[in-house]
């Protein structure tokens, strides 16, 4: 029986080795957000695979230390994840991944990703990110050098990138392909180019055509789709429209960990209750005006979980896991600089509630653990009616 969730294996560079992934639901790297407590957290909610925020390559290579990135990288050894990298000279990854490889606490990490998609100013100005689809050759010499390092260690490179760089630019099948060549062991493709940043809609189709592109060229480099995943609909429509092999949720999960539990106990109904899901109709076919008919049964499945089943659980719970991840961030941080990066977490737990702004609020300026209990107790007796507790 075909699934549409199921475990992701990374081949590398080096005949033989291979890395096992345990699925293929996994947490996007988001910049000031993934943090250890909140991949926890994540991984704890379902989240098969995590990634840190975007670490300077040039930097770690500079210093010679990874002290000033320290705190981003660090790891429990009870989360799968991934160390995400952003630069532009070859040279400069191969120095950092040396330095953290020195470390006794990362010695263990096996998938580093190379940021090739970020679209904020200051890191595309030095020539990374979202910059580097606009030089392949550079990129793909990116991929080839640091695989050819890291391969012989039992380690995979991966890389996310975008649709393109300028508006209406539609480049990411060529670029992925060109990645394909050179070593790569994974790609996730956000369907938004580098102008659109975070606006608009992300491009289903621009991900197929880049699965039809990296299929072509290597059949074993999985595709993972990513943008606008928010519930089970969604992530069953990436996975029909695409045919990626899994997805990454980024934005959806900030305030809302519980997503990726959802999301794969809706997809895991679907295998239970779809007895005839067509694998040569999971490709390319998001645009065509057939598609929802092909798939009406599958998406309907979906569509139907997420009404019977809120992804967010009742309030109390929500207040009793945000106390949890204050705590847990003070623990590593101290109270001082914990408190002050919390509002910034806590924000995104109070999208879609009652009083949201009045919360929000209050959030945003938030300076000890009780003001952090009287804003969740605003919360809970204001939004007491909306779920009550599940069982899921």
């Amino acid at each position: 029986m075909f699934a549409l969730i199921h475990p992701l294996t990374l081949s590398t560079a080096t005949v033989g080795r291979q890395l096992h992934v345990s699925g293929n639901v996994w947490l996007a790297p988001v910049a000031g957000s993934t943090n250890l407590p909140l991949r926890r957290l994540a991984f704890e909610q379902g989240a098969d695979l995590t990634c840190t925020e975007l670490v300077s390559a040039r930097s770690i290579a500079m210093t010679g230390s990874i002290e000033a990135s320290r705190r981003y990288l660090r790891n429990d050894g009870t989360t799968p994840t991934a160390i995400q990298l952003f630069g532009s000279e070859p040279d400069e990854f191969l120095r950092a991944l040396e330095i953290i490889l020195t470390q006794d606490e990362f010695r263990a990490t096996r998938i580093f990703d190379i940021n090739m998609g970020c679209p904020v100013p200051k890191v595309v100005k030095t020539g990374a990110g979202a910059a580097l689809m606009l030089d392949p050759e550079r990129a793909a010499t990116i991929v080839r050098r640091t695989a050819d390092f890291l391969t012989p260690l039992g380690c995979a490179v991966t890389a996310k990138v975008r649709r393109g760089f300028h508006a209406g630019d539609n480049t990411v099948a060529e670029f992925t392909r060109r990645l394909a060549q050179s070593g790569i062991s994974a790609i996730t493709v956000h369907g938004r180019t580098r102008a659109q940043m975070y606006s608009g809609t992300a491009d289903i189709g621009c991900i197929a055509e880049a699965v039809s592109a990296v299929r072509s060229e290597n059949p074993a480099v999985p595709v993972i789709g990513n943008g606008d995943i928010r519930n089970a609909a969604s992530a069953a429509r990436m996975f029909l429209a695409t045919g990626c092999d899994g997805i990454m949720i980024g934005r959806a999960a900030l305030g809302n960990p519980w997503i990726f539990t959802h999301v794969k106990a809706a997809l895991a109904e679907i295998k239970r209750t779809v007895t005839d899901i067509d694998c040569t109709k999971i490709s390319s076919q998001g645009r065509n005006a057939d598609f929802a008919n092909e798939h009406a049964e599958i998406l309907a499945v979906a569509t139907a979980y997420d009404r019977e089943n809120p992804i967010t659980p009742c309030p109390a719970v929500v207040s009793e896991t945000i106390i949890k991840l204050y705590r847990d961030m003070v623990q590593l941080d101290g109270n001082f600089r914990a408190t002050r990066e919390f509002r910034h977490v806590l924000l995104p737990f109070f999208r879609n509630t009652r009083s949201a702004a009045r919360l929000r609020n209050r959030a945003a300026r938030l300076s000890s653990e009780a003001e952090l209990a009287e804003i969740l107790e605003e919360y809970e007796r204001t939004n007491s009616n909306d779920n009550e507790p599940s069982e899921r």
